[in-house]
């Protein structure tokens, strides 16, 4: 009898812990339609290919209009998407509570979320900048005061 209530308790807490699975998963691809990566690799993807192609000058161009084709196309971007929200869906569950999934589900369905969405690459980009110039400022500081101090000339 204990063995079938232990059974019966394990296999109620396989349920519990697939359902939260599983909500988990339904908000990460919430998420993933809400930032709307898919077109935003599709406008990367010229970009992409075009790095790619400075390295492989003698490849034809006929054959990165049909890498471009291929990569671009429907099927392709499922393939990339259902890999996005498994990654979405293994970060959400390690990280965040469902209340606080759902939160952050409310936000960035709001016209001030959607707007920080589109803008986070500008402040990525602006952020990066800041970060390269403070670097520049710690790095001349640095060589200064080894200079100063006699380990360089």
């Amino acid at each position: 009898m204990k063995k079938f209530l232990m059974i019966i308790v394990a296999a109620c807490c396989l349920v519990s812990a697939s359902a939260q699975t599983s909500k988990y998963e339904a908000d990460a691809r919430k998420i993933v339609d809400l930032q709307n990566n898919m077109n935003d690799y599709k406008v990367m993807m010229p970009a992409i290919l075009q790095s790619i192609k400075v390295s492989y000058p003698t490849v034809p161009d006929s054959f990165w209009g049909e890498m471009q084709t291929s990569l671009s196309s429907d099927a392709e971007m499922d393939t990339l998407k259902e890999s996005l929200v498994k990654v979405y869906t293994q970060f959400l569950s390690e990280n965040f509570t469902l209340d606080e999934v759902e939160q952050v589900l409310a936000f960035y369905s709001s016209p001030i979320g959607q707007k920080m969405w589109k803008t986070d690459t500008q402040m990525a980009q602006e952020s990066l900048e800041v970060g390269e110039k403070w670097g520049h400022i710690i790095g001349r500081r640095v060589v200064t005061n080894l200079a100063l101090k006699g380990y360089i000339k």
